[in-house]
């Protein structure tokens, strides 16, 4: 199986902020690794955390791959050679990417919205969160007025969207987007909540499946919550810190990559973290009920959400402020091709 991830160095510099990599998964071999930033325009980021830098998600189709930056999309083939970059002015903080059988949806995380390219780049679709009268009305939503004229890819580096829409995914021909801070899954087209529920606030990624299960990342505790859309409710809760394969990578001395003394004061000052490990992020569903999982420092873990079990992993980092963010594989579930 060929694994291909991408990393976010939390606190380096942009142009230092994370990688594109292909791993063979049976030989835990990387094949290669690319440098990811934002670029054309230049990203000046004011915050010292996240924000621009780095990879975010990964769409595979039949011969090319494309990684998100924060503004734009970056095209591979499967050796991880450059092909082609597809960017729009209403790309801003991208987040996850879902490739469907006619172009990829990407969210917008800065804009509070998803919007439908097709494969030669052209925006054919899009649905801004905080236009929607049934968001308003639920959720009371900061308001973010866009100027849809200008290019608004460095526009809302400050001044961003509050529902933090940070995932997009489709299943059975229907669109789903997550609200991070209202813990709610809405699916689209027309516009309806499916799940709203506090074990979701916070969180990351969200994969349904055919059997009606949700699959979210709770990035900041370290755990994978299975929720189920038809009853409402949480299934499980698998703690990734339980592992002790994972409590080992958890207490190993803290090391950084690329990011300065500067930096880490300036975040202890204002009593901001840079980062953490087990920071969770990144999923994608194998075949039955096997997903890979990303944590920080940059690991990517195989288990089995039935059953909460490890079954496997990979460690390619010890600095703790080097995460996983996007993650796809072939083959898998969304992308049953062998490359």
């Amino acid at each position: 199986m060929r694994v291909f991830l991408s990393t976010v160095a939390r606190g380096a510099p942009v142009e230092q902020g994370g990688e594109l990599l292909s791993l063979d998964w049976e030989k835990k071999e990387v094949l290669k690794r690319v440098p990811i930033f934002p670029s054309n325009p230049a990203v000046y980021d004011p915050h010292s955390r996240g924000s621009a830098r780095g990879g975010r998600g990964i769409a595979l189709l039949p011969g090319e791959l494309f990684v998100a930056t924060y503004h734009s999309l970056l095209g591979f083939d499967y050796d991880l050679n450059p092909t082609r970059t597809i960017t729009n002015h209403h790309f801003a903080g991208l987040h996850e990417i879902r490739a469907v059988e006619d172009g990829i949806w990407v969210s917008a995380t800065a804009l509070g919205a998803v919007h439908k390219i097709d494969l030669d780049g052209k925006l054919v679709q899009s649905w801004w969160a905080h236009e929607d009268p049934l968001i308003q009305q639920r959720f009371d939503a900061t308001p973010l007025v866009v100027d849809k004229q200008q290019d608004n890819r460095l526009a809302y580096l400050k001044d961003f969207s509050k529902i933090h829409l940070n995932n997009v995914e489709v299943c059975d021909g229907k669109v789903y987007v997550t609200l991070n801070n209202h813990g709610a899954i809405i699916r689209l087209f027309p516009t309806e909540v499916v799940a709203c529920d506090p074990a979701l606030k916070g969180c990351h990624n969200g994969l349904v499946t055919p059997r009606g299960e949700l699959l979210v990342n709770d990035s900041h505790h370290h755990t994978v919550v299975v929720f189920n859309l038809h009853k409402g409710e949480v299934i499980r809760r698998i703690d990734l810190g339980e592992f002790p394969e994972v409590t080992k990578i958890k207490n190993a001395p803290r090391e950084y990559k690329n990011i300065s003394w500067r930096i880490r004061l300036q975040n202890w000052i204002k009593r901001k973290r840079v980062a953490r490990p087990l920071f969770t992020r990144g999923m994608c569903r194998l075949q039955d009920s096997r997903v890979l999982i990303g944590i920080s420092p940059a690991t990517v873990l195989e288990i089995d959400y039935k059953t909460g079990k490890l079954i496997d992993y990979f460690q390619l980092s010890g600095k703790v402020n080097e995460c996983v963010h996007g993650l796809e594989a072939s083959p898998s579930a969304d992308f049953p091709f062998s490359i």
